[in-house]
């Protein structure tokens, strides 16, 4: 899966993007159930394509992040965590989205 790196004014990894062109929200909230530690705290409901830009939330250790849709109608979904900041378990969160395939 084609990644999108997001970095910070240190050029530290902050968050990334990825296509959501044959991904959609209950398959990125899967991979991310996936991550080693992860607990899925908030899942896409039965209509997905509601317009939460946010649909997906999960925890590794103290860590909280998010999957959004920007403007709920983009052709990526961002993935990062809650608080803007860089954060460790983020390396292991985009290795499970650059191994998974898309639908």
């Amino acid at each position: 899966m084609k990644i999108y790196d997001l970095h910070d004014s240190d050029g530290h990894l902050c968050a990334f993007e990825v296509s959501n062109t044959f991904l959609g929200r209950r398959r990125a909230c899967a991979i991310a159930a996936r991550v080693p530690g992860a607990r899925v705290v908030r899942r896409p409901g039965l209509l997905s394509w509601s317009g939460d830009e946010v649909f997906c939330e999960f925890e590794i250790g103290e860590a909280r992040f998010e999957i959004s849709e920007p403007f709920g109608d983009s052709s990526r979904f961002w993935i990062g965590p809650v608080a803007p900041r860089t954060a460790p378990e983020l390396a292991a969160v985009r290795v499970a989205f650059a191994h998974a395939r898309p639908l």
